[in-house]
């Protein structure tokens, strides 16, 4: 009787256990007394942002299917010439291609470069015939008239025959043309084809002198277009509008050094050029002088 009560006292506590332990797991139900809480006003509840989820990609496994295999497996070794072509990159275009080499053939252990191709012989060019009757020579700076005065392509005249009777007689304005043909420093070098007419021939040129030093006579002066004293009086001259001379006999200019009057003598072309400046042209050799033939200027 003892051991049937005991054990009806184990099954209600079993069953008081359990029936506690399932309170316990229902919301709102105490699990002390099983009584079940009421909340009059809810609470408000904000529900939070859910995170944005980054998508994550994952590489998905191939299945093979499984062979059962028994003993070594055998991995063909690949094949040289298929392995070479699959390693040959794509040509590039011919714009970005650099020249290449030439092929080299190998005979044996020598090396041996290609043979040339042998160039074809050029067509032969047929004889140039030049009519030189057809080619026209240039025109001419001057022509010499039947007097044996001469007319330059200007129509600027040089009257005389060049000779002591009949000296050229050449006019300054003549003479400073050349500067505009002779220019060393622009290595244009030659004279005009008239200049070298009168070269050598007898020419009479009027104009204002200048002796290098005061003296009581001299055989050497400076014929000039413009008055000059050799200092600061007048207009100094340029190479193409001077003429130095080389007298034949003494002339007296007093204690003057400037002057005007006519020289005739040997016209010469020697010009005098230093590193391309042209220092000096024309010279006159054997001259003579005569100062009554124009007006002597005052004492400066």
């Amino acid at each position: 009787m003892r051991v049937f009560w005991v054990l009806i006292i184990a099954l209600l506590a079993c069953a008081f256990i359990m029936r506690s332990q399932r309170m316990r797991a229902q919301p709102g139900v105490d699990a002390g007394t099983g009584a079940r809480i009421v909340i009059d006003r809810p609470f408000d509840v904000v529900p939070s942002k859910p995170a944005a989820l980054e998508p994550k990609l994952e590489a998905e496994p191939i299945s093979m299917p499984a062979e059962e295999t028994t003993g070594s497996v055998d991995v063909p070794e690949p094949d040289p010439e298929e392995v070479l072509v699959e390693n040959i990159a794509e040509p590039e275009p011919d714009s970005a291609r650099t020249p290449e080499a030439p092929i080299i053939e190998t005979v044996g252990e020598g090396v041996f470069p290609p043979e040339p191709t042998p160039e074809a012989d050029p067509e032969p060019v047929g004889e140039i015939v030049i009519d030189l009757a057809k080619i026209k020579p240039p025109p001419a700076d001057h022509t010499i008239n039947p007097d044996g005065s001469i007319r330059l392509a200007d129509g600027t005249q040089i009257t005389g025959s060049g000779t002591a009777e009949h000296p050229f007689m050449v006019q300054w304005a003549t003479l400073r043309s050349v500067d505009r043909v002779y220019q060393p420093r622009s290595g244009r070098s030659e004279f005009p084809a008239w200049l070298h007419a009168i070269d050598g021939k007898i020419v009479r040129v009027e104009g204002n002198t200048l002796v290098p030093v005061v003296s009581q006579s001299t055989k050497e002066m400076l014929v000039m277009q413009n008055p000059w004293d050799g200092c600061c009086i007048g207009i100094p001259p340029t190479p193409f509008d001077a003429i130095e001379v080389s007298l034949v006999h003494d002339v007296d200019f007093g204690y003057e050094s400037v002057g005007f009057g006519v020289v005739t003598g040997t016209f010469v072309v020697d010009p005098y050029v230093v590193d391309g400046w042209v220092l000096g042209v024309y010279l006159l050799k054997d001259a003579s002088y005569k100062s009554d033939a124009g007006t002597v200027l005052p004492d400066l």
